[in-house]
């Protein structure tokens, strides 16, 4: 058999934490098959650190001095965090019934199995669970109470639930609340053993980021204008032709002045048509003195075209 180094001992002993956060998880007291072999008890860890096991005891005395049996675990137990230990009455039924072996066993039916020893101090050896009326409680080295829990009890223990009767091959449990890490209320329901029945935490969806502010339309580009027909000359004059002579008589009426932007009106008779040929006395010129009628055709055509030499000058 290997034996630790004095001082490896040591340092597990330092690191093992005081085992206040070792609690009961699983109690199977109403087992098919033979009993008590079939009974088993199931421990858990919730603490963040490993637990000495050395100062603990387990059994079904609730007073100490009784006896009913108050079992202590092998020297140098340690419960590491989350770990789940199982303690049977015989290992041999536990295994044909469970297939798979205990942690600890109270008779000896199995060598490789490690054997809880009774402490007399507090009771007796008599491991057995009445299917009727009983309970399970974990306490110190001194006796006070850690945990515990009953069933059938007309007057439950101070600070032990008790719980309502299981069917044959049920167990009482606790379920360990994951988001929490702590165990729920005790229930009945199927065996388990050395699975501690974990109720997983809720998934929390990532929060999405707040909406960001609608981008405002950009303001589309004023339309560029083309000034260039602006700046063309415009040697036109309203109701007056180009060089061949053509009159626009869309814009002016044979009764309306024109004004070629000279400063000299011209007033247009009803008898006027075609090319500039103004009758006699026809077509007089305000500010720009009379004009004989007589001077004829030649005379009028000049006349449009001073006037016209005159608006591009300025």
């Amino acid at each position: 058999m290997a034996t630790w180094p004095a001082t490896l001992s040591v340092v597990l002993w330092m690191q093992a934490q005081a085992p206040s956060t070792v609690r009961l998880s699983e109690v199977a007291y109403d087992v098919i098959g033979v009993e008590p072999d079939g009974e088993w008890v199931e421990l858990v860890n919730l603490g963040p650190e490993p637990a000495l096991l050395d100062e603990l005891r387990l059994g079904d005395e609730e007073e100490p001095g009784g006896t009913e049996a108050t079992l202590a675990f092998p020297l140098g137990t340690i419960l590491q965090p989350g770990q789940v230990v199982v303690v049977a009455s015989s290992a041999a039924a536990f295994e044909a019934a469970q297939g798979v072996l205990p942690d600890f066993e109270v008779k000896s039916t199995v060598a490789d199995v490690a054997k809880m020893t009774v402490d007399r101090s507090l009771g007796g050896s008599r491991f057995q669970l009445a299917n009727a009326t009983d309970e399970v409680v974990l306490t110190d080295a001194s006796g006070a109470r850690i945990d515990g829990v009953s069933w059938g009890r007309s007057a439950p223990l101070p600070g032990v639930t008790d719980t309502p009767l299981t069917a044959e091959g049920q167990t009482v449990a606790r379920e360990l609340d994951e988001a929490t890490a702590t165990l729920r209320p005790w229930s009945v329901g199927a065996a388990s053993a050395g699975e501690l029945r974990v109720i997983a935490a809720p998934i929390q969806e990532p929060t999405p980021p707040p909406d960001s502010a609608p981008e405002e339309p950009s303001e589309a580009p004023a339309p560029v204008q083309d000034d260039t027909a602006s700046h063309e000359p415009d040697d036109s004059v309203d109701g007056a032709s180009d060089d061949d002579g053509a009159v626009d008589h869309d814009h002016a009426s044979d009764d309306e002045s024109v004004d070629d932007g000279s400063g000299i009106e011209l007033e247009r008779e009803p008898s006027f048509q075609g090319p500039i040929v103004p009758e006699a006395g026809g077509c007089s010129a305000s500010g720009a003195g009379s004009f004989d009628a007589s001077a004829g055709v030649a005379g009028a055509w000049a006349l449009v075209q001073l006037l016209r030499r005159g608006r591009r000058r300025r």
